[in-house]
């Protein structure tokens, strides 16, 4: 679910814990703070980046954790 202002918890968790997997579903969430703190991990850990379609539920206010 999408959390007013939960952005800053979610890229402090990325930044210290993030995986590939978790960047992916940021990069894609339609929330483009988050999509853009994705890319500069991805980018910081020898991953290029391209946006991809996704199922609703991976989207800025769907939910599916079981991705992280």
């Amino acid at each position: 679910r999408a959390e007013p202002g939960s952005e800053d918890a979610l890229i402090e968790a990325l930044n210290a814990h993030g995986s590939k997997g978790m960047a992916a579903v940021l990069l894609n969430c339609g929330n483009s703070t988050l999509a853009a703190a994705a890319s500069k991990w991805a980018g910081a850990h020898g991953y290029s980046t391209i946006s991809v379609p996704v199922a609703p539920s991976e989207h800025w206010g769907g939910y599916h954790a079981d991705k992280w």
